[in-house]
């Protein structure tokens, strides 16, 4: 069986559908498929994990009208399975790969846009499946809620020792900053200069891309405001930092699934309007505090508030943990594999 994966990173829109998308390709391919990608220009440079991982690249230069036949001749056949994570591609864009897709897979998080998909998975937290039913055909399978959070198994095996360790009521010494990967509006900066504001006595690891536009920007900071921070740049092992933390201020992407899994009590901001229904739903679970504004005392005050509460912080721990448990990868591609047969198509004499 052969996945084709649709989707972008640049310094614009971020690393977070590529990220997840490798995730689901590693689970697809530790099942015997085989599994390639179709990405536009800077999605290298953004992610450099997908150029050295060992899927299929297929690289798209021509008009976005004509991705369909470009993807297909690239191909050489047709594939098994479509996957499409892209926020500027939907219905339209679904029906025309139907010429060389057999089933096609599509990863979202906004029940307002249409699509012509045979499954749909939205890890978001939600209380059923009906936001998506007026959305997609009515034969399409649904999978909705975090137990199918695209998480990397290094996250999944961190997590017993993770949650046992924040069973014990110490004060946090470790901070965790992780703004998105390209993080276009350095808030970054602003949460560094809120550190460094409130005089709590945290070691902070702060996480960015190789292509984030304010990198130099954000080490020349660290250096002038004397906070103990360390700058990671494209970590290979986020799960370690994640699990080494004890508090964190975050971008409410889907990365928060990663603070979620090991019970990292945290702090997240929306940076791009379609985070704020996935943040309303963290919120809700009460797995996260949402930041009230991205002023730099606002973020003092809260960070502070959060340091000085080991009951909030423990309570945000069990509620995060129980949302999602790493698992997801593996049970998205055991649910879409049950559904996905292969498909005997018509052979012209």
């Amino acid at each position: 069986m052969h996945a084709v994966f649709r989707a972008d990173a640049s310094p614009a829109i971020g690393g977070g559908h590529i990220q997840r998308c490798l995730t689901l390709a590693d689970a697809f391919t530790n099942e015997g498929w085989s599994c390639s990608f179709a990405f536009r220009d800077g999605t290298l440079e953004a992610v450099p994990a997908l150029k050295a991982g060992s899927h299929g690249l297929l690289p798209l230069s021509g008009p976005i009208d004509d991705e369909p036949s470009e993807i297909q001749h690239g191909l050489g056949t047709n594939c098994d399975l479509l996957i499409v994570d892209h926020y500027e591609r939907s219905a339209s864009f679904e029906t025309r790969c139907r010429d060389f897709a057999d089933w096609i897979l599509v990863l979202d998080d906004q029940p307002r846009r249409r699509h012509d998909a045979d499954i749909l998975l939205d890890a978001t937290p939600r209380p059923n499946d009906t936001a998506y039913r007026a959305a997609v055909p009515s034969a399409c399978r649904l999978l909705i809620g975090p137990r199918y959070a695209l998480l990397r198994p290094q996250f999944a095996k961190a997590r017993a020792a993770a949650l046992a360790r924040r069973e014990k009521p110490v004060a946090p010494r470790r901070l965790l900053v992780s703004m998105g990967m390209t993080d276009p509006q350095n808030v970054t900066a602003r949460v560094l200069r809120s550190v460094a504001a409130s005089r709590l006595p945290l070691a902070v690891d702060v996480v960015l891309g190789g292509v984030a536009p304010h990198l130099a920007a954000v080490r020349a900071l660290i250096a002038e405001l004397r906070v103990p921070a360390t700058l990671h740049v494209d970590t290979a092992d986020m799960a370690s930092l994640v699990s080494a933390s004890d508090i964190a201020i975050g971008a409410a992407g889907q990365t928060s699934f990663e603070r979620c899994c090991v019970g990292l009590p945290s702090l997240i901001a929306v940076t791009a309007g379609n985070q704020a229904d996935f943040a309303n739903a963290l919120v809700a679970a009460g797995a996260v505090d949402r930041l009230s504004s991205l002023d730099v005392r606002d973020i003092a005050l809260a960070l502070t508030a959060l340091f000085d509460d080991s009951e909030r912080r423990r309570t945000m721990s069990i509620r995060a943990a129980a949302l999602c448990d790493g698992e997801g990868a593996f049970r998205a591609v055991k649910a879409v594999a049950a559904i996905a047969k292969p498909r005997q198509r018509a052979v012209n004499q």
